[in-house]
């Protein structure tokens, strides 16, 4: 990596990580804006059949959008609103581009599953149309992930000492991908909200690979250490005996408490008192909302042309750990330590 492209990338993923839209304060602004446009919002899902009824089911209700399974092709013949993306979708990063330059504004389904050229080939091509471009990161819109962002930025734990990342039964939790081609894909997903709750980057990452694994697979031993700034990051792959049912959960610990925030709107903090509190108990129907919001706000940035909540630029931190995750596999030590270029991490 030249020093140029070093110092470019440095800046579009500090660019993602430090906005903090008020998203609070922004729902009900974003349903009152798109439900006043009487023209309809055609939303193209370019997706499996299945898929599609999966979507249409947690968008309902949503304000004057409506959603239509059409091909690439398609999408651009019927000018079509703006355009969603699955996944797992073959040949995705080609049909984006496609999409993009036709002038139709796309969403892509998180997590970004491709490596820093494609990503470097993507944000050309966004820099250069006038459509937005962006990616759902539906966690973000859940009430507990912004009051946890807004907690941890506010200090109300103190100084961060470290993070534990469990990920249990990612099935559990309907905002979570599931791939066999990319058993990594919640985990990129949990890694890039931490980062975003954070207003932070993980700076390194140390995977442990076991030359037995079938499939060969970077997050088969269980255990990731990472590092951010000033604190090391514990990742869990490995069910929880203690919690074996739950999707995933963050754990934050500080100098002045705890702060926990787990799948389907689960935020509990513990304080100076000593005993943790329930500031929102888990609640699967969240998880519509969410989609419906994330929706919502690409809808109204299209209308207003701005960027939405989940920018290009959010891609990144997906094939930064995408590529150190392929490193490893291709290495042929047990263990690998890459070192993401934002920064001198703390030793591992």
């Amino acid at each position: 990596m030249n020093r140029r492209s070093f110092i470019e990338r440095s800046a579009l993923l500090m660019a993602g990580l430090f906005s903090l839209p008020a998203i609070r304060n922004q729902a009900h602004t974003i349903r009152k804006k798109a439900g006043i446009e009487s023209k309809e919002f055609v939303f193209a899902a370019i997706c499996s059949a299945g898929r599609f009824e999966q979507l249409k089911e947690l968008l309902k209700p949503s304000s004057g959008i409506r959603l239509v399974r059409y091909s690439p092709a398609r999408a651009i013949r019927r000018k079509v609103s703006a355009a969603w993306i699955e996944r797992g979708y073959r040949q995705r990063q080609k049909h984006i581009i496609r999409l993009l330059t036709a002038g139709i504004p796309v969403l892509a389904e998180a997590p970004y599953n491709e490596g820093i050229s494609a990503f470097d080939t993507l944000q050309k091509t966004a820099s250069s149309v006038t459509v937005p471009a962006g990616i759902a990161h539906y966690h973000r819109f859940l009430p507990a992930c912004f009051s946890a962002r807004e907690l941890l930025l506010s200090g109300r734990i103190g100084k961060i000492s470290s993070v534990q990342v469990q990920i249990n039964q990612p099935e559990n939790d309907p905002l979570l991908p599931f791939s066999p081609n990319l058993p990594e894909a919640p985990l990129l997903v949990i890694l890039n909200l931490m980062q975003w709750l954070l207003s932070q980057p993980l700076l390194a990452i140390r995977i442990s690979r076991k030359e037995t694994a079938v499939p060969a697979s970077a997050i088969s031993s269980g255990i990731i250490m990472g590092a951010m700034e000033d604190f090391p990051v514990r990742i869990a792959t490995t069910p929880d005996f203690y919690d074996k049912n739950g999707a995933w959960s963050i754990l934050f610990i500080g100098e002045k408490g705890q702060i926990r925030l787990g799948a389907n709107n689960l935020l509990e903090i513990i304080d100076a008192s000593g005993r943790w509190q329930n500031l929102s108990k888990e609640d699967p129907n969240k998880a519509s909302l969410s989609v419906r919001m994330c929706f919502e706000d690409f809808a109204l940035a299209v209308k207003e042309g701005r960027q939405p909540e989940g920018k290009t630029t959010d891609m990144l931190p997906d094939s930064l750990l995408l590529n150190g995750i392929h490193q490893s596999l291709q290495s042929g030590k047990g263990e690998l330590l890459v070192e993401l270029p934002f920064g001198k991490a703390i030793r591992l």
